[in-house]
């Protein structure tokens, strides 16, 4: 019998589908069909065009590099504390965001953006 993958590998994962850019697979295969993020519903294709939009006013391909990771497979909650590079590593930013899983796909999405550089909410 086949194991289920672990949320860290899920989530894991989703990183990944961030980083190629594959936003057909965010919106698939990592959501839930409504998403909520910081308050707000959306489809999982909006929510994936949302991820998308976000890289728009830098200029430059994001990478989203997790850096502490904490997860609870009971509850189906994944925090996570990571770093967005821009430019090859010269723009930084922080993202603290918080996820609820259900059924192995995020249905819940509360964020927040930091410059690495000044701490100030983006």
């Amino acid at each position: 019998m086949p194991h289920p993958q672990s949320l860290e590998s899920i989530y894991l994962s989703y990183i990944a589908a961030i980083n190629n850019r594959d936003w057909s697979l965010v919106a698939s295969d990592y959501a839930q069909p409504t998403v909520t993020h910081n308050g707000t519903k959306r489809t999982n294709i909006e929510y994936a065009a949302m991820i998308e939009a976000s890289h728009i006013p830098f200029g430059s391909r994001a990478e989203f590099v997790p850096q502490m990771l904490v997860v609870d497979s009971d509850k189906g909650t994944v925090g996570c504390r990571l770093k967005i590079e821009f430019d090859g590593g010269k723009r930084q930013l922080w993202e603290n965001v918080f996820y609820q899983f259900t059924d192995g796909r995020i249905k819940e999405v509360f964020s927040m953006l930091e410059d690495a550089e000044t701490g100030e909410k983006v």
